[in-house]
């Protein structure tokens, strides 16, 4: 999956599944941002789409993995090692962040993953009840979350990307069309 560099190639082949995020938690930084809590906020939720979709994914679909006398970890064990490299990458403050402890966090995540996606069925595709939940939160994330009633700078341009590159079913269509009118 990663090349020699050790980083994931970006590929014009994929799609909206999960090594997108993965990917994005290892280059996008705090400077890509105004503000740091953007960047906390944006982190936050794409940490939560990965362990709730990997959690999903061990629940509905483990195939533990054979091994030459070896012993395999368990889902529970590399789910913890997941959550532990989600910690690790969860800075509040931005005195706090440190690039370098960031980018080996966010790449024991990646590495995590990749072991739970080998013994899962789905891979690193999204179920379709993710899917749906996926923009429900993405939605979310478009509102101030200090005054529910008004949407971030750039909604607009974020809800235009929303429904071109990730929300290809028609609950999604329906939902952004809905909350980009004066309604929401």
């Amino acid at each position: 999956m990663r090349d020699a560099t050790g980083s994931l190639p970006v590929s014009e082949l994929w799609t909206a599944n999960l090594e997108l995020p993965v990917c994005l938690l290892g280059v996008v930084l705090p400077k890509d941002f105004n503000r740091f809590r953007s960047f906390v906020v944006w982190r936050d939720t794409l940490s939560h789409v990965l362990l709730s979709t990997l959690a999903a994914s061990v629940r509905d679909g483990w195939q533990q993995q054979q091994s030459d006398g070896c012993s395999t970890p368990t889902a529970q064990q590399l789910m913890a090692r997941l959550k532990a490299s989600l910690r690790r990458c969860d800075v509040r403050d931005a005195d706090d962040f440190d690039e370098e402890e960031y980018r080996a966090a966010s790449r024991a995540t990646g590495e995590h993953a990749s072991a739970i996606i080998q013994c899962v069925s789905a891979g690193w595709s999204f179920p379709w009840g993710l899917r749906v939940r996926l923009c429900e939160m993405l939605l979310r994330g478009v509102f101030d979350s200090l005054d529910e009633a008004s949407y971030i700078d750039g909604a607009d341009a974020y809800l235009q990307l929303l429904q071109v590159s990730c929300c290809s079913s028609a609950v999604c269509s329906v939902q952004i069309s809905c909350c980009s009118s004066a309604v929401c």
